[in-house]
């Protein structure tokens, strides 16, 4: 289904792969460390579905130092009309702080601009932004210290 938009005197079509397509190239240009493919999701009913997958860090500012927290951001079918799924995607050094706000203890993230996504003006990079911007006030990830030696 195309919507209708105005663009001064001239209506332009525009499908919901264009404007996935307008979020990921305006994502590229901001967030260079996440990469885009497309790669196949097994949802919880079985189904397994081709997809767009961003997979990468993104920075995070806590007490003066900046951190690259890993993620990974699913296009789901309903992409742009509803949220993308998210997920942390920690190193084998990290984990999961819990309890925390807005990262379940399996890295699925919940943030309030996911929870209150608004098609058509909602979008990856504004995501990425809250995602920052909340995760530098609660950090989701800490680092292990290593075990030593036996």
């Amino acid at each position: 289904m195309a919507l209708k938009t105005q663009n001064g005197n001239r209506d332009i079509e525009s499908t919901p792969e264009d404007t996935i397509r307008r979020h990921l190239d305006a994502l590229a240009s901001a967030c260079t460390s996440l990469e885009h493919g497309m790669a196949l999701l097994k949802h919880r009913d079985g189904h397994v579905a081709s997809l767009h997958k961003l997979q990468g860090t993104f920075p995070t500012s806590f007490q003066g130092e900046i951190y690259n927290t890993p993620i990974v951001i699913w296009l789901l079918e309903t992409y742009p009309r509803s949220a993308p799924y998210v997920h942390l995607n920690p190193t084998k050094d990290m984990a999961v702080k819990q309890p925390h706000s807005y990262v379940d203890p399996s890295g699925v993230v919940s943030i309030p601009y996911l929870q209150n996504w608004v098609y058509p003006s909602s979008n990856l990079v504004d995501l990425i932004s809250k995602f920052s911007a909340s995760f530098s006030r609660h950090p989701p990830l800490f680092t292990r210290r290593p075990k030593p030696p036996p």
